[in-house]
């Protein structure tokens, strides 16, 4: 099981897995310095959030010897790189899509709060929504694109709620790249942690 909500969702899912199946025993995955054939490259090991450490394995079981970004657009949206040598170099944590709304209704006067919809035709929208949606799609595609650039990616991995919005933002880096949309990143990492681990799938 994989966990990123917090101790007290920990707690609640231990208690009805419990209940469900009292024999079996649960395994928390955890992030450690390498697993399924992937180096952990976090200063501290243990403290890459369990999701993006999947992630990673993921990308890797998905493109194996590759420079890769991996872009997983959630509640927060995480955009890390895996070096060809299946190193996890690292990352950045912004807010997501819906996070970034949400803020500027909450703390600005007058702007209102927008649920992502569809992906404005211009950067220069005509209307408040659609400027809200063009400015939170563009940072969010920014902030890939420069980290693609600047880990010299041959490929972004993009997974997510939000990804369907943001994938069609992003521009490969001159020099081309491609630019892969999967569904849930972090089950296939999970899937190839079992894999390598205990040969069950």
């Amino acid at each position: 099981v994989a966990n990123v909500a917090g101790a007290a969702v920990r707690e609640a899912l231990a208690g009805l897995l419990a209940g469900l199946a009292p024999q079996a025993t649960v395994e928390w995955f955890a992030s450690t310095p390498r697993r399924a054939g992937l180096a952990n490259g976090y200063r501290n090991p243990t403290q890459l959030g369990c999701d993006r450490f999947a992630a990673a394995i993921g990308a890797r079981a998905l493109a194996p010897g590759r420079q890769l970004i991996v872009a997983n657009c959630g509640t927060a949206t995480t955009v890390d790189g895996v070096s060809a040598a299946g190193v996890f170099v690292g990352g950045m944590i912004l807010p997501g899509l819906g996070l970034m709304a949400s803020a500027l209704a909450r703390n600005t006067a007058q702007l209102p709060q927008v649920a992502p919809g569809a992906v404005p035709s211009s950067p220069f929208a005509d209307n408040t929504d659609d400027a809200i949606l063009a400015g939170i799609l563009s940072a969010q595609a920014g902030a890939i694109e420069r980290a693609w650039r600047r880990h010299g990616a041959v490929e972004c991995i993009i997974s997510g709620g939000a990804a369907a919005y943001i994938a069609p933002m992003l521009a490969p880096p001159p020099g081309g790249g491609a630019l892969r949309h999967v569904d849930n990143i972090v089950m296939i990492g999970l899937h190839a942690v079992l894999r390598a681990e205990d040969g069950m799938c």
